[in-house]
């Protein structure tokens, strides 16, 4: 590994992040989750300003930052529908003293984080999401056997 640069994130930790083109200019993006006090953490979108000077390059501004319901402990990057790009879904926990918390899906449809994110599960997870996974563990089993390909 070779150490390209750094984020200023002032006086959060960061606790997770996912990479992908948010404002699809064919660039790399990163999106940081943090942790901001003991019941309170951000969303950041950190955009890849692609200054061409070569190998090594490192040239990201933060855009955009959006409070997020909790603790962030995990960020992903997939696509939950509408345009055909990665929105970003966070898992969080609402306080350091209770393992309260649940999931969050931020469409980025726009090109940029919006102010808030939307509940999937309609409330029913209650408790702390600490990993999130876009995989489908059900192909080859059940409900379907996979193609003859």
């Amino acid at each position: 590994f070779v150490f390209a640069g750094s984020f200023d994130v002032g006086n959060e930790a960061v606790t997770s992040l996912a990479c992908t083109d948010i404002d699809t200019d064919g660039f790399v993006d990163v999106v940081i989750g943090t942790q901001s006090s003991t019941s309170s953490g951000t969303l950041e979108f950190w955009k890849n300003n692609n200054n061409s000077v070569g190998y090594g390059a490192f040239d990201f501004s933060m855009k955009r930052r959006v409070s997020a319901p909790g603790i962030v402990l995990s960020v992903l990057a997939a696509d939950f529908g509408g345009a055909n790009k990665a929105d970003i879904a966070i898992g969080y926990r609402t306080d350091m003293s209770s393992y309260a918390g649940g999931v969050s899906v931020y469409f980025t449809d726009f090109g940029t984080l919006p102010p808030n994110g939307v509940d999937p599960s309609g409330g029913t997870v209650t408790n702390m999401v600490p990993t999130l996974n876009a995989n489908n563990f059900n192909y080859g089993g059940e409900p379907s056997a996979p193609s003859p390909q």
